[in-house]
């Protein structure tokens, strides 16, 4: 009889103290040093290791701001892209076809840009002859105005026309280029030659 009132007491007092014992050592626990609070809007791509320690490149969720990295040529095309949306400019989607056709040619792709700035603003509407798409003044004299189909050909032509001006020495300095492309700008001291430098150096 003792020893049943004894085991009613006793047990239900050891098995307390294992659990209490049990939950002691799970508070232990630390948890990892990430720290995932309520306001970390990052989503986690895949680790790098550095030294002995392994770090994470956080990225924006989709529903938020898209940051995207761009190495090396396509940088050059995403950067004309952002620049002559910011200004509007029809030119915009033709980016891409910029940069690629002007290393095709061996010609640096800030100029034919350069050159629409300064002829048409871009090629904003009624800053070049209509229905032309020629806003990079090539090919327009007094004996008449050049016109293409559409931006496409124009890009791929008045690219081409620079390339021919290359060949002929005459793209040593954007100065010399002036003496073919535009000779009247040379008496009035050369304001062509300095417009297009100056939006060449807005694209480095």
């Amino acid at each position: 009889m003792i020893k049943k009132v004894f085991l009613l007491l006793v047990y239900p007092l050891f098995c307390f103290s294992m659990i209490f014992l049990s939950l002691h050592s799970l508070v232990q626990i630390k948890p990892s040093s990430v720290d995932f609070s309520a306001n970390d809007q990052s989503v986690y791509k895949p680790f790098r290791i550095e030294g002995n320690s392994i770090s994470y490149s956080a990225l924006p969720q989709t529903s938020g701001k898209i940051d995207t990295l761009i190495i090396g040529d396509d940088a050059r095309a995403e950067i004309l892209y952002q620049y002559l949306y910011k200004r509007k400019s029809p030119l915009a989607p033709y980016a891409d076809q910029i940069v690629r056709v002007s290393e095709a040619n061996g010609i640096d792709f800030r100029l034919p840009v350069a050159i629409a700035e300064c002829e048409s603003n871009l090629c904003q509407e009624n800053k070049f002859p209509e229905n032309s798409y020629n806003c990079w003044g090539y090919g327009i004299h007094s004996r008449g105005t050049l016109k293409f189909g559409s931006f496409e050909e124009a890009i791929d032509t008045v690219i081409a026309g620079l390339k021919k001006f290359k060949d002929k020495g005459y793209m040593t300095s954007i100065e010399k280029l002036m003496e073919l492309y535009t000779p009247p700008s040379i008496a009035l001291g050369g304001p062509w030659a300095k417009c297009v430098t100056h939006f060449m150096d807005e694209l480095k």
